[in-house]
């Protein structure tokens, strides 16, 4: 069907109407009127990420949309709900960090062709370099070296430093004076008021544990200049793990209670900037244990832990644990022991020590090698195991490598 058009003369300006857009013509010349700004949106945030890059380039309304929160929430929902990507961080011997991106399988298969990593973006870090002299060979540093957002935003804690793999940007957050030695900070995110932060406990122990005297701070992201805040503290505690942020909670395992024996996981509120703590006794003290990795189980805390007697995931293992946060008010959990079929040595590797790096949707807990050379997903329902191939890190092999699942493109500029 033709587009119907309608003509308006005066003197040398025509002006052409179409049905879903109009142009005009002056002195013989097409000139187009400006797409609106909600069709523009709409067809950049289905453009892949290096078209973005060059589209800031276009005009100087193109760059400013691309600014836009609307904007550049809409493209890592999309990039978040409907590509979801691994994130890789290589950390060499001097302190360089080099990142790489591949696509997260969606339905993981014996059929699953092999994964290409590709590169993002690399970095300096002097502290972690310094860090890594004294400690080279504590398994599973490296996954304490970062804080990774599904937001896209990636945090390397011994260095302070914020950066984007989409972007390639980096900036270095301000330093804050204290007398105490040590530090454990977390990144995390609230999706209320959509804001970063990031809190930094400072540490006093010296030989003695004292978790009354430590220092508690906050720092905003994207509130003007970034400063650090202390904050207040009711549940005097020490970390001890890694964090994981659900639905604006940040979760952590922490021995409280003057002792260093005794365990449980920290709940911290990032909107209200409060404390809590769960206890992890009697039969569920081994959600605290220091083996066990913290994921996402379907919007709850769920704590991995290898088979007892064990300090890691191994080809070799019958079982492993899952506990599960069930009401954090309440401080009820609940356990689940899943028994390994005996593929899983064949598949895995008699010998092979794995990591626990996640978990995607309600049945899949995603396992890696050390060097990240191949990708483990157990189905807890089905029992199978599927092993995929990691391309593109060859290089890297002997390197401590990271790996985080549900990565998602940003497009925001730091």
């Amino acid at each position: 069907m033709k587009s119907r058009r309608r003509n308006i003369s005066s003197n040398n300006q025509t002006t052409v109407r179409h049905r879903t857009r109009s142009s005009t013509i002056i002195d013989g010349r097409y000139y187009s009127e400006p797409l609106p700004i909600e069709l523009i949106i709409e067809i950049l945030t289905r453009l892949p990420l290096k078209s973005i890059a060059k589209c800031r380039c276009v005009s100087k309304r193109w760059s400013s949309i691309l600014r836009l929160p609307y904007f550049t929430d809409l493209f890592l929902t999309r990039s978040y709900t409907t590509q979801p990507q691994i994130l890789f961080a290589a950390c060499k011997n001097d302190g360089e960090v080099i990142f790489f991106t591949s696509q997260q399988p969606k339905n993981p298969d014996e059929k699953s062709l092999p994964l290409t990593a590709n590169h993002r973006m690399r970095i300096q870090c002097n502290a972690t370099a310094n860090l890594r002299m004294r400690m080279p060979w504590m398994y599973g540093y490296v996954s304490a070296m970062f804080s990774v957002m599904s937001t896209g935003f990636v945090y390397i804690r011994d260095d302070s430093v914020i950066c984007n793999p989409s972007t390639r940007q980096s900036f270095a957050l301000p330093k804050f004076r204290t007398k105490m030695h040590d530090s454990r900070s977390y990144f995390a995110y609230d999706p209320t008021e959509k804001q970063f932060k990031v809190l930094s406990v400072t540490l006093t122990y010296r030989g003695e544990y004292n978790a009354n005297r430590n220092e508690h701070r906050v720092l905003i992201l994207g509130s003007g200049k970034p400063s650090w805040r202390v904050i207040e503290c009711s549940v005097p505690h020490y970390p001890r793990s890694n964090g994981v942020c659900i639905d604006g909670v940040l979760y952590y395992i922490a021995s409280a209670k003057g002792s260093f024996d005794y365990r449980g996981v920290i709940c911290f509120d990032v909107k209200s900037e409060k404390y809590s703590f769960v206890d992890a006794i009697d039969t569920f003290v081994g959600a605290a244990h220091g083996s066990a990795t913290l994921v996402n189980y379907m919007g709850k805390l769920a704590s991995v832990k290898p088979e007892k007697g064990s300090n890691t995931f191994r080809g070799s293992d019958r079982s492993f644990e899952m506990y599960v946060l069930e009401d954090s008010e309440k401080q009820e959990w609940s356990t689940r022991v899943y028994e390994l079929p005996s593929l899983w040595k064949n598949v895995v590797g008699e010998n092979t020590s794995l990591q626990c790096v996640g978990m995607i949707g309600a049945n899949e807990i995603v396992f890696s090698t050390r060097f990240a050379n191949c990708i483990f997903y157990y189905n807890i329902e089905r029992k199978t195991v599927t092993r995929v191939q990691i391309e593109g890190m060859e290089a890297f092999y002997g390197e401590k490598i990271s790996i985080f699942l549900h990565h998602a493109e940003d497009v925001k500029l730091l």
